[in-house]
């Protein structure tokens, strides 16, 4: 399913292979990693499944961190409908160009085909054939693909900026304990010293009530 499966993966990392400009910037890092939309989606084909997925989409993340997106070509399911096709032309409106490649499925064959002119009624491409066919879509040459191994260190730079704030917050935290300590010793010695100060009426007043 386009998937690949096993016990580890190694990536070359050698920095005598790299020229090194520098350490990324984690407060910036966090920044843009905040900007990042997760949304829940299916795919438009269904030969894929229909189980939901929870990701990042590529055109989002090309708007606030392009550097993690690659365009190639590829076909993608825009139409994706059944039509009727007569002699190479298919009955079905879509928004094709002349010019541009459809990827049609018939019971015997997939394939790619140019598509020679088009109207509001249909299209027409270079296949002499009659029939049902499935109109799966039409080839990009700007589909977008996400490295998400990009993104990963992208999370990892924003999650260090986050244990240094953390570090500062915990700093304050233990300062303002012993402030408040400090405060609250504070107080007791002024209780003291209040009672103190009354304590020579309080002598006076005994040695009279004696005599």
């Amino acid at each position: 399913d386009g998937r690949f499966m096993g016990s580890g993966i190694h990536i070359f990392s050698d920095e005598r292979i790299k020229d090194i400009v520098g350490l990324s910037n984690s407060k910036n890092d966090l920044s843009t990693l905040l900007s990042l939309e997760i949304t829940d989606y299916k795919m438009k084909d269904k030969k894929k499944g229909d189980k939901p997925y929870k990701k990042v989409i590529a055109q989002q993340v090309k708007e606030v961190y392009p550097q993690a997106i690659s365009l190639t070509t590829e076909v993608v399911p825009d139409i994706y409908a059944v039509a009727n096709i007569e002699n190479g032309f298919i009955s079905l409106e879509t928004s094709l160009k002349k010019g541009e490649k459809v990827r049609l499925i018939f019971e015997d064959e997939t394939s790619l085909f140019d598509v020679i002119s088009a109207d509001k009624d249909g299209f027409k491409v270079s296949a002499n054939k009659s029939g049902k066919v499935f109109v799966y879509g039409r080839e990009v040459d700007d589909f977008h693909s996400v490295d998400y191994e990009s993104l990963s260190m992208l999370n990892v730079s924003a999650t260090q900026e986050l244990y240094k704030l953390i570090l500062k917050q915990q700093n304050l935290i233990e300062l303002l304990e012993i402030k408040v300590a400090k405060i609250h010793d504070i107080k007791e010695d002024i209780e003291m010293l209040k009672n103190l100060a009354g304590l020579p009426t309080k002598l006076n007043s005994s040695a009279i009530n004696i005599e």
